[in-house]
């Protein structure tokens, strides 16, 4: 497996349009901009079909102000993933412990996301959407954690999807209080339309590989 790479100016750029992503669909939620689509439409349009595994329903489908279309799965009869660790918020100017965070357990658990968010990106800014969301993501080492944690790359690859190489990462939150949450964030392009998949996994269940795979096989 890899080691974790250090953050890049990159990375920082693939966060924040990560970030910037969601908080669009937010604004675009809450202010009225833009307005809702017909996910299952929309899926079918890019990809000859809507029905994901893992009881993966569609909750929201969204255009945003800048043309991207967000459409969003989650498994509603899923059991209630476990609670994040309150701790107590920081105090101004007082340094909290140190915290290892290569030392958090991972179970060897192997359960299915709980959420899908598939991002359709307008063919004239999709190049530069991948690169900073998929192939020119870097973060942190957990070294470079402070106690509040952070995102890390774990891990990073290509798979075949209907014939293309699709760059893929794996991406683990590590909570304060020590617990994380895994997500995979896919290219799943093709040379008409591109799009990029983000998985996300139950609090303290580790992504694989093989899930990924068995979500994608309808699309495929």
């Amino acid at each position: 497996m890899p080691a974790p790479t250090r953050l890049t100016a990159a990375g920082l750029l693939g966060i924040a349009l990560g970030l910037m992503v969601l908080a669009a669909a937010a604004a675009f939620l809450l202010l009225g901009r833009g307005g809702p689509i017909d996910g299952r439409a929309e899926m079918v349009r890019v990809f000859g079909v809507a029905d994901l595994p893992f009881g993966l329903q569609i909750a929201s489908a969204t255009v945003m102000p800048s043309g991207e279309k967000l459409v969003a799965y989650a498994a509603t009869d899923a059991a209630p993933e476990p609670a994040r660790v309150e701790t107590p918020p920081p105090q101004p100017g007082v340094m909290g412990p140190r915290v290892d965070w290569s030392a958090v357990a991972i179970p060897a658990t192997r359960e299915p996301p709980r959420q899908a968010t598939f991002l359709i990106v307008d063919g004239a800014s999709g190049r530069t959407v991948i690169n900073a969301m998929v192939r020119n993501l870097h973060t942190p080492d957990t070294k470079g954690l402070g106690p509040e944690g952070g995102i890390v790359l774990i891990e990073r690859g290509r798979a075949d999807f209907r014939g293309w190489e699709s760059d893929w990462v794996h991406l683990r939150t590590f909570e304060a209080g020590g617990t994380f949450r895994d997500a995979m964030r896919i290219s799943i392009s093709t040379p008409d339309q591109p799009v990029v998949l983000t998985a996300t996994w139950p609090r303290g269940s580790p992504a694989t590989r093989e899930m990924l795979d068995e979500l994608l096989k309808p699309l495929r």
